[in-house]
């Protein structure tokens, strides 16, 4: 393993903190509003580079440690994320950083895309804030069959309402690298916001 990695990790979570942060509670920022669906709040801001930021937000009616508990193991993604093919735990530090693998199916004619990222989750009061950033180690090389996509500072606040209920917000922003049309970019990220009732309808299960 990498010389310093467990740092390289921590510094990178702190500063994509910051920024899910200031995308979740900054009023002065100028979001664009999807149409509202399954009772979600779904906003976008494009980038200079052309990328989105997604954020959507709605309440799960399940106690937060629930909700937090099925999103902190990543390896349980697969049961409500559709479009994974595969998550893998590569590594766990004693801070609790994680680092995981996850690869996605593309539509075709787009080649599949996978991402590795670290992951660490805090608590902020009542709340809990699990982040996410790509990195670069040698744990997992870019696979064959796959181009190598970027998560920037991407997170997942849970805010407990009351010991049965939570409010779930989630902002991503991911580079997926390589040559896509912009209009399955523009869906896929649009499908993206919806992540939140992914997730309600899966921990309603539990």
């Amino acid at each position: 393993m990498e010389p310093n990695l467990e740092e390289t990790c921590s510094t990178a979570l702190e500063r994509a903190q910051t920024e899910v942060l200031n995308l979740i509670n900054n009023p002065q920022v100028r979001w664009e509003n999807y149409k509202e669906k399954h009772g979600l709040t779904r906003q976008k801001i494009e980038t200079d580079s052309g990328a989105l930021i997604i954020k959507s937000a709605g309440t799960i009616n399940k106690p937060g440690q629930i909700v937090f508990d099925t999103l902190w193991d990543d390896t349980k993604k697969v049961e409500w994320n559709s479009k994974l093919k595969e998550t893998r735990l590569l590594h766990e530090f004693d801070s609790r950083i994680r680092i995981y693998y996850n690869s996605f199916k593309s539509p075709w004619p787009v080649k599949n895309r996978d991402f590795v990222f670290a992951t660490r989750a805090i608590s902020l009061g009542d709340d809990a804030l699990i982040t996410k950033i790509s990195i670069n180690t040698a744990l997992c090389p870019e696979q064959a069959g796959f181009i190598r996509g970027e998560i920037k500072g991407s997170g997942i606040l849970i805010h407990p309402v009351d010991k049965n209920s939570c409010v779930l917000t989630f902002v991503v922003s991911i580079d997926p690298k390589g040559s896509i049309p912009r209009s399955l970019v523009n869906k896929a990220q649009e499908e993206q916001s919806l992540a939140v009732h992914d997730i309600r309808q899966y921990v309603s299960r539990l």
